[in-house]
């Protein structure tokens, strides 16, 4: 793991060292770079990196504890968009033809470069204002990207060129943006003031689209259909993105925390669903449908659990998710595994039902490739898919943005990690809109559907006042 607590004084001797490394790098080239995007990495083990992004750069952010997987970028070098039915084929293509024309120096024992990934949930959705600009889909190569697996740690420096690129404008910028990374990493030290205050100002409409979701399924016209709440609030002071991230550390160590920060910009969160992982070969997706809240005590909180191993409701709802993932998995992979029995993923608020499904890729497909089979599961849209995403865009009033999406990353190879965006909150100067969703299916009641909601809004509530 990749962060401390501790309080940070990104060592400047470090960053300068890096900055020595860079300019060796690129010493090779001479005086003139070939046209297209290069990218040089230099060892960067003894930074312990925060996740504190500086202020005048697009940011990025995804981290997994368990794993000890940490990538942290600033700046963009180079940017495919897409949006539509085809997106994603679109930013495979444009991700390909980058590829193609991409020169990488530096250290040759460091991992192959890599890109940020998100999209929305619908393809033909775009992101209203409050989402400040994202694309429907959009992949980045970042201008630096630290990347931290175990405590190996590489940082890595991209640029889009020209013919006429000089090499020592390439450092100048570069060591600009290490110098605004150590900034950062300082600055988080400093203390806050004062805790952060939240006050409820909006609700998303609920009731409504619930009794008329009840209704189709009772009808038949779908098996189930997952309805998203959107709650929206004032803030009293602008939050640090980074620590709010920390401060989702704590009981999320087999989550994926992420953030993506622009132009007074965040959107922060935690994810307890891999949407898919792809690592030489290896496929691995979450089966993630059934949810109960934590008890106050440890004997409440085991009966809590065992009632949602043996719940129906949720048994059913959780096995149309593991059934659509194997089979959306089945003809690119070999042999799937999956449990005969779902375990409790038991995170700070709630339980959750989870089952991991994987296998061995066996026709070649890509990270991408994955993606698009699989996205959206039924627990973030719904059975039979095309029912219900008729459903909903029929009947869903708020733009769901990237909630529901997928954010991670890739590397040069097709390799890399994709995380369902959830417990998330998207925050724009002192307001922030926080997003949490219910599975309905026959049996479902109101009034429990409702409370699951704000057990989830809590993850990211309770977060925020530490920011």
């Amino acid at each position: 793991m990749r962060t401390s607590h501790a309080p940070a004084t990104a060592p400047a001797r470090a960053f300068d060292d890096l900055g020595r490394l860079l300019r060796a790098a690129l010493k090779p080239l001479g005086r003139r770079i070939e046209a297209g995007l290069i990218s040089v990495s230099v060892p960067a083990a003894d930074i312990d990196l925060r996740p504190f992004l500086p202020d005048d750069a697009p940011g990025f952010y995804w981290s997994r504890s368990s794993s000890g997987a940490t990538l942290l970028g600033t700046g963009i070098a180079a940017r495919i968009v897409a949006g539509g039915p085809d997106r994603m084929d679109a930013v495979s293509r444009g991700f390909a033809a980058l590829k193609s024309r991409w020169t990488r120096l530096g250290d040759p024992g460091a991992p192959l470069p890599a890109a940020f990934l998100g999209f929305a949930f619908a393809p033909g959705d775009t992101p209203d204002r409050e989402w400040n600009g994202l694309a429907n889909m959009e992949l980045v190569v970042p201008e630096l990207l630290c990347r931290f697996v175990g405590d190996q740690g590489w940082i890595t420096a991209s640029a889009t060129v020209g013919e006429d690129m000089d090499p020592g404008t390439l450092q100048r910028r570069w060591i600009e943006r290490l110098e605004g990374l150590a900034a950062a990493q300082t600055d988080c030290a400093i203390p806050l003031p004062t805790p952060v205050e939240l006050r409820r100002v909006e609700d998303g409409a609920w009731n409504a689209p619930l009794d008329k979701a009840l209704a189709d399924i009772r009808e038949g016209r779908l098996d189930k259909v997952v309805l998203t709440r959107r709650v929206r609030y004032s803030i009293s002071r602008p939050l640090n993105c980074g620590r709010v991230l920390e401060a989702l550390e704590a009981g999320h160590e087999n989550c994926a925390r992420f953030a993506v920060v622009r132009d007074g910009f965040s959107l922060v969160g935690v994810s307890p669903e891999r949407l898919v992982s792809l690592d030489d070969g290896m496929v691995a997706a979450d089966a993630l449908a059934g949810t109960a809240p934590r008890g106050a005590t440890a004997a409440l909180d085991a009966t809590l659990a065992d009632r949602l191993r043996q719940d129906p409701k949720a048994l059913v709802e959780h096995r149309i998710v593991v059934d659509q993932i194997r089979g959306a998995l089945e003809p690119c992979c070999g042999t799937l595994l999956a449990p005969q029995a779902p375990d409790v993923m038991s995170l700070p608020t709630v339980h959750h039902l989870w089952s991991p499904v994987g296998g061995h890729l066996r026709n070649g497909s890509d990270l991408l490739e994955l993606a698009r089979r699989l996205h959206p599961t039924p627990a973030v849209g719904g059975s039979p898919r095309t029912a219900a995403l008729e459903w909903l865009q029929q009947h869903e009033a708020d733009s769901r943005g990237w909630y529901t999406g997928a954010f991670g990353w890739l590397d040069a190879a097709g390799n890399g990690e994709l995380s369902v965006v959830l417990r998330c909150g998207i925050v724009n100067g002192t307001s922030v809109d926080l997003f949490a969703g219910a599975g309905i299916v026959a049996d479902s009641r109101p009034d429990q559907e409702l409370a699951e909601t704000e057990w989830k809004l809590c993850t990211l509530r309770g977060a925020l006042e530490l920011g």
